[in-house]
């Protein structure tokens, strides 16, 4: 399939500065409506490495950078496998708008 294989050849990361950003973002949404909550807010130059630990738990709640195996598409944390898809011009642009507000 051209797509798989053009989505291959254009990796994907997120970087550090960029995943703590979402990961504060989510924070403070998900807050408004789980009083007890455990996950942790980000200080602005806190580096957030990537956090390749498999959960240990199916009810773990995991907001985390990873690195997904090239080959098998497999999380490490959730051992999930990723599938790419297909996005129409006006899905992207949706997609992207929705990530740039989150963020």
């Amino acid at each position: 399939d051209q797509f798989a294989t053009q989505m291959a050849n254009d990796v994907l990361e997120i970087t550090s500065a960029s995943a703590r950003r979402l990961h504060n973002a989510f924070l403070h949404s998900y807050n408004k409506h789980n009083a007890n909550t455990i996950i942790k807010h980000i200080p602005p130059l806190a580096a957030m490495p990537p956090n390749n630990e498999p959960s240990r738990s199916n009810d773990d709640f995991i907001i985390s950078r990873v690195h997904i195996d090239p080959y098998t598409g497999i999380c490490p944390r959730t051992n999930s496998k990723l599938r790419l898809i297909q996005l129409e011009q006006h899905q992207r642009t949706h997609f992207r708008n929705g990530l740039m507000t989150l963020a």
